[in-house]
């Protein structure tokens, strides 16, 4: 039995020093600290506490107990915090530091990962969940936390379900396995909090709101810099950083919450790219977050399956969904971000909309055009700037209807804020039922 010295003694450990980082004032009310496993002590920390204000539950394995070793009662204690967060419909953050199971428990340690497991199922999409990977993060515990809606890596700590191919925070978010990598706990932490301040507190609730911090001058020629053209002033949040070249992010625009994609006009829309954009279109769906797309995509280079995966992520998306087009979108491109998904599309008066490519018409379309000229490249070069401003005309496209509205750069995101502010109380419901879609 535990003695009354022992049940209110709190070593300061790093489990209890990083939800100190966590939450408001570093102040937080620990729950069940002596549950453990007889003789063995607690292997991971839970509490509550507030987070930007807002009620959060956490919890934070603890490697100077036995490794952090899990065994039933560490997956019962985790299976409390997310049973205590669903309950009351708010977030649950998960730090990890575990060099894996509780192995003299053998077939026992499986039943509590596949606790542990269900749990995070079962929280998905009802309430926001974050992980942060602090010191190791091993086997079954790496799949969890990955599992999160945002994960987080120390630069330095280790990630791997195989303990051959460990994984350190930066290429583990260039693998487009983490969300971010942060480069010491206090970031990793700091952009924790910048994610919930950016979230809802379950599905239920209404998007998040925050202070307008201003507008940067337009500029579309980079994504990084269409997202930031977009969002309110330092209030965006990148995911995914360095898979792909494209931006996934989430912001506020005007002081509305938004999940933001924007493409890279020189570089290719890989499966990286498209892998993303699904991540992000599914996450700001299941909290009913605004999706605003910023595209221009020289060509595309993937998998045709990684197109028509990002596509259906955007048809079943109830949420709102705004498209700008602010330069090229040509193709299986503009059906897919801004075609029959995309509640409004919107163009900028130099932006290219058309059935083929530019360069692929002139080819195919033109190409008796090309017989005996003696500067074929200039030619076709001419050909396509034709085609682009003629049949690729956005005030052609606003004529047929493709998109509702064409404008400068400098009045775009103040369109797509009014567009946000009408949509905010968007609904659907699906006349024919099912359980899920298969794409």
């Amino acid at each position: 039995m535990i003695s009354k010295e022992e049940y209110y003694s709190r070593a300061q450990t790093p489990a209890r020093e990083r939800l100190a980082m966590l939450f408001d004032g570093g102040a937080y009310t620990e729950l069940f600290p002596a549950f453990s496993e007889d003789g063995r002590g607690s292997t991971v920390v839970a509490a509550h506490g507030l987070v930007n204000g807002s009620a959060v539950y956490a919890f934070s394995q603890d490697s100077t107990v036995l490794s952090g070793a899990v065994d039933e009662a560490h997956a019962r204690k985790i299976a409390k915090v997310y049973d205590l967060a669903m309950q009351n419909g708010v977030p649950v953050v998960g730090v990890y530091d575990s060099h894996g199971a509780y192995l003299d428990d053998g077939a026992k340690s499986l039943a509590a990962y596949s606790l542990i497991m269900s749990k995070v199922t079962d929280a998905s999409g009802l309430i926001p969940t974050v992980s942060v990977i602090c010191g190791i993060c091993s086997g079954i515990m790496a799949s969890v936390a990955c599992g999160a809606d945002l994960s987080v890596q120390c630069a330095d700590s280790s990630l791997y379900f195989d303990p051959a191919f460990p994984l350190d925070g930066k290429a583990a978010a260039e693998s487009g396995i983490v969300s971010i990598c942060a480069g010491d706990e206090a970031s990793a932490f700091e952009n924790v909090r910048d994610y919930l301040a950016l979230m809802p507190e379950n599905n239920l609730s209404v998007p998040a709101g925050g202070e307008f911090s201003g507008d940067e001058a337009a500029d579309f020629s980079t994504a990084e810099k269409s997202a930031m053209t977009i969002a309110d002033t330092g209030s965006l949040l990148e995911l995914y950083k360095g898979y792909g070249s494209s931006v996934a992010a989430l912001g506020f625009v005007r002081g509305m919450a938004a999940g933001i994609i924007a493409t890279d006009p020189k570089t290719p829309l890989t499966d990286a790219d498209m892998e993303k954009t699904s991540r992000l279109v599914r996450l700001c769906d299941a909290y009913s977050i605004p999706v605003i797309s910023i595209v221009d995509v020289p060509c595309v280079k993937c998998a045709p399956r990684s197109l028509m995966t990002m596509s259906g992520a955007y048809a079943a998306a109830t949420s709102a969904k705004i498209t700008l087009i602010s330069g090229k979108a040509a193709g299986s491109v503009f059906s897919a971000f801004a075609g029959a998904s995309a509640d409004v599309a919107i163009a900028l008066d130099t932006a290219v909309i058309a059935p083929l490519d530019p360069m692929t018409a002139a080819e195919f379309l033109y190409h008796d055009r090309l017989q005996g000229v003696s500067d074929t490249k200039a030619a076709r070069e001419a050909i396509a700037a034709e085609y682009a401003a003629n049949e690729g005309s956005p005030f052609l496209a606003a004529q047929k209807g493709a998109v509702a509205d064409v404008t400068q750069a400098a009045y775009a995101k103040q369109l797509i804020a009014d567009e946000l502010s009408v949509c905010a109380g968007k609904r659907l419901v699906r006349t024919l039922p099912k359980k899920h879609s298969l794409i």
